[in-house]
């Protein structure tokens, strides 16, 4: 008799607990459900939304996180880009944006946001580097850094990054100004730069690097190396100032492949197919680096005869 009531004891408690699992599934179910309607909510109004410009360019990992998601997509050649998407680029990776006809490169390791307002493109820059192309006839474009907002005249050519030293803006070509929000502005004219430091003090670079553009990418078509043509001013500097440019197979320079010294502004290094970095500086004073960047040169097929 006991055992009876013992095994009906057991057989009701398997069913309450059969009847426990059963809900935690259907909930387990139901929320899986609403998650997916609101994800596919969320990108039927995405689709609806006029994008604000789409990648032309894409090397490597290229993220984007829509404005209210938690998830990062990767991003393709011509994918749309939507205002409010965050864009981060990986390290060793890059993109060119088309906002309003005008080309925004991304070098590796940056963080943007895309806003969109009425008749105005704004890119955030939040670490990193950039630079835009303004083309004649494009929308107008402004870069917000911190509390500052560059803008500048059709035509121009503007690099920005974001570091431990502060933000730095370069114009190798054309015009523009730095507006800071306490209503200070600041002009740049072509072939300056300035820096403003963690302390918000504005400060001239003492050079410019015209060419080549920061993460160029260049073609090589022979088997020979392909010439470089590194050109700068001295702005802030003298005249008697020697400078020391040094070209590297890796970020940290551990690895220096070629090294120029010189009083001009500019020096021709040859370049075989691969990524390299170079760096501009004092030569009594190495540690002092005036400029630096990465030159990414790809090996390409020549160009075959077709006709006749």
């Amino acid at each position: 008799m006991g055992d009876k009531k013992r095994k009906a004891s057991d057989k009701k408690s398997g069913r309450v607990l059969d009847f426990f699992v059963i809900l935690l599934c259907l909930s387990g179910v139901a929320v899986s459900l609403y998650l997916f309607q609101q994800d596919l909510f969320r990108t039927l109004r995405a689709m609806s939304i006029q994008p604000a410009g789409t990648v032309k360019v894409r090397y490597n990992t290229v993220q984007r996180r829509l404005s209210d998601r938690v998830v990062w997509d990767r991003l393709f050649t011509e994918s749309p880009v939507y205002p409010g998407d965050l864009i981060r680029i990986a390290r060793l990776s890059g993109a060119v944006l088309d906002i309003d006809s005008n080309y925004i490169e991304l070098g590796e390791n940056t963080l943007i946001r895309i806003q969109k307002y009425a008749n105005l493109s704004q890119i955030e820059l939040f670490s990193g580097d950039l630079t835009v192309n303004y083309n004649i006839g494009g929308g107008n474009l402004a870069v917000a850094i911190g509390n500052s907002i560059v803008e500048a005249s059709p035509g121009a050519v503007v690099s920005a990054s974001v570091g431990e030293k502060g933000t730095v803006v370069s114009v190798p070509q054309g015009a523009a100004q730095l507006k800071q929000q306490d209503g200070q502005v600041q002009n740049i004219s072509a072939g300056t730069a300035v820096r403003q430091n963690n302390e918000g003090q504005l400060l001239l670079e003492p050079m410019v690097v015209t060419s080549p553009k920061p993460n160029a990418r260049l073609l090589k078509s022979a088997s020979r190396l392909l010439p470089v043509t590194f050109s700068w001013n001295k702005a802030n500097l003298e005249n008697s100032d020697i400078l020391l440019l040094e070209i590297a197979e890796d970020r940290n320079f551990a690895k220096i492949v070629e090294s120029k010294e010189t009083l001009g502004l500019s020096e021709v290094i040859m370049m075989d197919a691969g990524s390299w970095y170079w760096r501009i500086s004092y030569k009594e004073d190495i540690l002092n680096i005036l400029s630096a960047g990465r030159v990414i040169v790809t090996e390409a097929s020549p160009p075959s005869l077709v006709s006749p």
